[in-house]
């Protein structure tokens, strides 16, 4: 496939998604909001809670024919938080640790795992 048959296939794959989007959201009773979702996945233990959230890469416009390319790159944020002493319900968010690793940094620690040997 040749550089100008992707470019012109994304193209059209991103007019036909925004236009699709767009009519979705003007037939919704939310069109005059920005109606955007944040996914978190939380893991509660013992001592602690692990949460896992997303935070999503930015693009930016690149040449005349509606091209992207990564502003920022998309990392995946671990905060841990210790469970509060005395209350076994509560959580001490002052006292969390957070990380926000790129897809790059968990392909190396996932490759670190004894059992998923490459």
């Amino acid at each position: 496939m040749s550089y100008h048959t992707f470019a012109c296939n994304t193209k059209f794959l991103v007019s036909a998604v925004n236009k699709a989007a767009r009519s979705r959201l003007s037939k919704s009773r939310f069109s005059t909001l920005d109606t955007r979702a944040y996914p978190e996945y939380r893991v509660y233990g013992e001592n602690c809670l692990l949460s896992l959230k997303p935070i999503f890469a930015t693009f930016k416009p690149v040449g005349k024919n509606n091209g992207l390319a990564v502003d920022k790159v998309g990392r995946l944020m671990l905060d841990f938080v210790p469970r509060q002493t005395g209350n076994a319900s509560a959580f001490a968010y002052n006292d969390r640790m957070a990380v926000a690793l790129s897809a790059e940094e968990v392909g190396l620690i996932l490759n670190q795992l004894p059992e998923l040997s490459v």
